[in-house]
């Protein structure tokens, strides 16, 4: 879901619709994915060690997803903008007011921020 839609990215209500049902297509033609073999036959897995438990547990490797679909999809909006206008959907039609900013202090001078900002790593 994050592929499409990532939460530090703001977008349009419709663009927002639009990305959430791509990920859902991307979602239900992957589902039933093979797990992946190595040269031999046998079955792939990786190990890994979280920080939050700190143990060592081994995951299945999938085979590569497919995105097919999107040459389909592509193909369907240049056919469908060649065609003309059509109906809209509700999405197309719901217009909301989201507010410009969450937070509910103004934003402060850039240059300010940029002054008083601090790295690790500098």
């Amino acid at each position: 879901m994050l592929k499409y839609c990532p939460k530090r990215l703001e977008f349009e209500y419709a663009s927002m619709v639009a990305r959430t049902q791509l990920a859902v297509v991307d979602n239900n033609v992957n589902i039933g994915r093979n797990q992946k073999t190595d040269a031999n036959g046998k079955l792939s897995f990786a190990t890994r060690c979280p920080k939050s438990t700190g143990r060592w547990t081994a995951r299945k490797i999938y085979e590569k997803k497919d995105y097919d679909f999107k040459a389909d999809i592509l193909q369907f909006a240049v056919t469908s903008q060649q065609e003309g206008p059509k109906r809209k959907t509700v999405h197309q039609l719901k217009s909301l007011s989201l507010p410009v900013n969450i937070s509910k202090d103004p934003a402060p001078c850039k240059e300010d921020l940029i002054d008083d900002h601090r790295s690790r790593f500098s």
